[in-house]
């Protein structure tokens, strides 16, 4: 017989030290894995995001829901523009302008999400200067339906 046990049955024991050097592993693991969440998950979690919703309905396209969320997302500001109707739309479409807040300058305009014969069109508008990031902005989304007729709502985020 082998040492320790058979081929077919192996040892069911292990010694003090061996179990000591598992229990560290595991510790170590366990410890490194919640340092990498803290570490990843705190610039997220360091500013509170701001939303608007609203919604409106017609027979056509049922109920439209605009929606735009906008916050710090690590170092840039970062806007979800979202349209979405309980029916499919043959064009379905979400608009974002974003502006600094302080003096109502466009830093982007006519950023369109558009889907035809959809429920739902959205992008997420992420800002890449460093100049803006640092400074309060304001957002406005424009969510439409088309199809026979057309439905729409306006949505707003200021000094986020």
């Amino acid at each position: 017989a082998c040492k320790g046990g058979t081929f077919f049955r192996p040892r069911m024991w292990f010694t003090i030290y061996e179990r000591e050097m598992f229990r560290k592993k595991i510790i170590t693991f366990a410890l490194l894995l919640v340092m990498l969440m803290t570490i990843f998950a705190m610039p997220i979690t360091a500013s509170a995001a701001v939303y608007d919703e609203k919604t409106k309905a017609n027979s056509e396209f049922g109920t439209i829901t605009g929606m735009l969320s906008g916050g710090l997302v690590f170092d840039r500001k970062e806007v979800s523009y979202m349209t979405s109707t309980t029916k499919t739309a043959p064009i379905i479409i979400a608009e974002l302008e974003a502006c600094l807040y302080s003096t109502g300058k466009v830093i982007s305009s006519d950023e369109i999400a558009t889907q035809y014969n959809a429920k739902y069109a959205g992008y997420t508008w992420e800002c890449h200067s460093p100049t803006y990031n640092t400074q309060k902005m304001s957002a406005y989304g424009s969510h439409e339906a088309r199809g026979q007729g057309s439905l729409g709502v306006y949505t707003a985020i200021i000094n986020f």
